[in-house]
């Protein structure tokens, strides 16, 4: 079974985060809240919040329903639950940034991931397991002992998950077409540069908030409020991480094509990021997914 709320949302920050007022009625402390890095109280700030964690929530309370469930029928022993999402909010805490979600601050990229499965699993615990989005289901088809397919670009972690290995991983990819950056992901850094060619000024100054040129220290910031691109005392790290990046578009043939030239080159238009998610599906120029237009790219110009 397969289950997907679409909240916490603001769908594509054109609204607020409304949720039923039975929930919104949690947050009605006249505290005020703040955002833990830069400590704003601004009333729209408020509203966000207040809207964002009265959806968790709602979400919180409909997945014990289910879970409720399993355990009425006697299935929840030897039933296998995975909850995560595709993407964090950050919740207007990053001045200059364009969207809510699409950035490398953990706020935005780094998502949940909680299995439930006292059969398979074995007793509770907490990992530092690096796993992305695309090990899900190769895990997941790992851990049922089911054959994962050849054609899985991600890698089964289920060993790793029943050996307690959370260092079995160094590090994940942060692949970002829409706005035009690629990046790599790692316990102490978060790394991430973006596409030389269209829109991209030159040279970066240090620690441009707006850009998506960044070098996060999560063991000094956890937070990624700081950023250390190009900063003294960092070059090492930031051209081991940048090389870290380079292994792995090469390991997914990603030519690291700016978004507008690729747009132009297979569909001959470019859209505005802003303008995207404002088209229906079928006015939309995107006919293809992202993957499919950097092969019909590589294809056209050899790259």
């Amino acid at each position: 079974m397969f289950v997907s709320w679409h909240p916490p949302h603001n769908w594509g920050g054109q609204t607020s985060y409304e949720a039923p007022q039975e929930w919104l009625d949690l947050y009605r402390d006249p505290a005020p809240l703040r955002c833990r890095h830069h400590g704003t109280t601004s009333e729209e700030f408020q509203q966000s919040m207040r809207g964002y964690m009265a959806l968790c929530s709602n979400i919180d309370w409909n997945v014990g329903r289910i879970l409720d469930k399993l355990d009425s029928i006697g299935a929840a022993e030897d039933t296998l639950v995975v909850f995560t999402s595709d993407h964090g909010d950050l919740l207007g805490m990053y001045e200059g940034r364009p969207s809510h979600k699409c950035s490398p601050e953990d706020a935005s990229c780094r998502v949940p991931l909680l299995m439930r499965w006292p059969q398979g699993l074995g007793r509770p615990r907490q990992s530092d397991l690096l796993a992305g989005t695309l090990d899900l289901m190769p895990t997941i088809l790992g851990l049922l002992d089911l054959p994962v397919p050849m054609t899985c670009q991600g890698v089964d972690l289920s060993r790793a998950i029943r050996e307690e290995n959370d260092d079995a991983v160094e590090s994940q990819p942060l692949f970002m077409f829409m706005y035009s950056w690629r990046g790599v992901y790692t316990r102490d850094f978060t790394y991430s540069e973006m596409c030389p060619g269209v829109g991209r000024p030159e040279p970066q100054p240090q620690g441009a908030p707006e850009r998506f040129d960044c070098l996060f220290d999560k063991r000094e910031d956890p937070w990624c409020a700081r950023n250390f691109w190009n900063a003294p005392g960092y070059e090492k790290t930031q051209a081991e991480l940048a090389e870290s990046t380079r292994h792995w578009m090469r390991r997914f043939g990603d030519p690291f094509v700016d978004f507008a030239a690729l747009q132009l080159a297979t569909t001959g238009e470019v859209v505005a990021e802003s303008e995207l998610y404002k088209r229906s599906p079928a006015d939309c120029t995107l006919k293809k997914r992202p993957v499919e237009m950097l092969e019909e790219y590589k294809k056209r110009f050899g790259a």
